[in-house]
């Protein structure tokens, strides 16, 4: 593929200046980048190559799950979203991976969640200061702290 697009750059540059050499050409468009010739530079940005992209992998959906069973835990902790969850718990259990911040287990649909406040001023709902807890767990972090 980086061949591939190597040529098609070239064609564009061939028709854009079609009274100059290939050489010209080169010096112009293209450059060493890493040891790698033929990589089009322009100004300070350059075309990334086919093999520099990060391959992204994707969890396949479970086979018994739909976003209309009602299992939102599933879907908050996938998407981060969920039109049956409240906006900031579906955030969190995708931040921390649908698991506790104090026991670090998981979260099911019928477990009650509190939102905890690491510095314990409420009026500080910065994301940074959210986590989310089972109701026995952040009961406990209160009883520690008193």
């Amino acid at each position: 593929m980086t061949h591939f697009t190597v040529q098609t750059l070239m064609r564009w540059a061939r028709r854009r200046h079609p009274k100059k050499s290939l050489h010209w050409i080169y010096q112009k468009y293209f450059g060493i980048h890493e040891g790698y010739q033929w990589t089009f530079t322009k100004e300070q940005s350059r075309v990334i190559r086919h093999s520099e992209t990060k391959v992204k992998r994707w969890v396949k959906v479970a086979g018994s799950r739909s976003p209309y069973n009602g299992d939102w835990v599933y879907w908050s902790i996938r998407m981060g979203r969920h039109p049956e969850a409240n906006k900031k718990v579906a955030y969190l259990l995708n931040q921390q991976k649908g698991k506790c911040s104090q026991c670090g287990l998981r979260f099911f649909v019928d477990d009650l969640m509190e939102i905890h406040h690491i510095d314990k001023n409420h009026h500080n709902n910065k994301w940074e200061n959210l986590t989310l807890l089972h109701r026995h767990c952040h009961d406990e972090v209160h009883k520690t702290c008193a």
